[in-house]
């Protein structure tokens, strides 16, 4: 196009409400156009925007705060002592950390920023981490190769069992790792609550110099919502 908006962007916003926080606009993660690289478009051409339903979603279900603190209680047990019965996290420094790490690694935790599982998948940050030794690690299969290693090398080593490593079991990797939520529990949850998804394309008029912005909601929530554009 001749007059085609210079530096053309593209960022999505979801409008929910928080039990405590009241209103609030929630910064949405998108994947293409990448937003890591300012989400730019090529408005001559028809342009697509992903955003990946993942743990840090806000269109995601969360697990309820009571129920992540026993689900980790059930995992730490594995890293105690083996005369030990309580279900409380031991005191050593890994275990110490273990619950901050799970919060800030693989579940939004307000008022941190959000992340993209594909950053995570691609090798940009990591989202799981070790029981045993605190150890970070990117996806669900390169933490279980290493659990699987270190265990039959702590065996080899002679090392005290409740210092040695352990193969994950498939329950325990779902509680320490990244799991995407499936279509019929993403249906359930925002069936439950109002969420408007707020889309901005914003870019600068050539002629003028003026940043133009265009916006359009997509609404989910009563049957009679609808969409709007502005």
């Amino acid at each position: 196009s001749q007059h085609a908006l210079i530096e053309p962007h593209v960022r999505c916003y979801c409008v929910e409400q928080d039990a405590h926080r009241g209103f609030e606009a929630t910064p949405m993660r998108l994947d293409l156009p990448d937003d890591e690289l300012g989400g730019t478009l090529l408005l001559s051409m028809p342009s697509v925007v992903v955003h990946r339903i993942d743990a840090w979603s806000p269109l995601a279900p969360h697990p309820q705060e009571a129920s992540r603190s026993q689900q980790m209680r059930t995992v730490f047990k594995r890293t105690q002592s083996l005369d030990e019965a309580t279900l409380m996290p031991s005191t050593n420094s890994a275990s110490s950390v273990s619950e901050t790490q799970e919060e800030s690694l693989r579940l939004p935790k307000w008022p941190k920023p959000r992340q993209r599982q594909a950053s995570c998948e691609t090798g940009g940050r990591d989202s799981c981490y070790c029981p045993t030794c605190g150890e970070t690690f990117p996806t669900a299969h390169t933490l279980r190769l290493h659990c699987r290693y270190n265990s039959a090398a702590d065996k080899a080593a002679g090392n005290p069992p409740e210092a040695c490593h352990y193969e994950l079991a498939d329950n325990e990797l779902k509680e320490l790792c990244h799991q995407d939520p499936t279509k019929e529990e993403i249906l359930n949850y925002v069936s439950k609550a109002f969420k408007e998804v707020v889309v901005l394309v914003e870019g600068i008029e050539p002629t003028t110099s003026a940043t133009l912005q265009a916006r359009h909601s997509y609404v989910v929530g009563p049957p009679d919502a609808e969409d709007a554009e502005t």
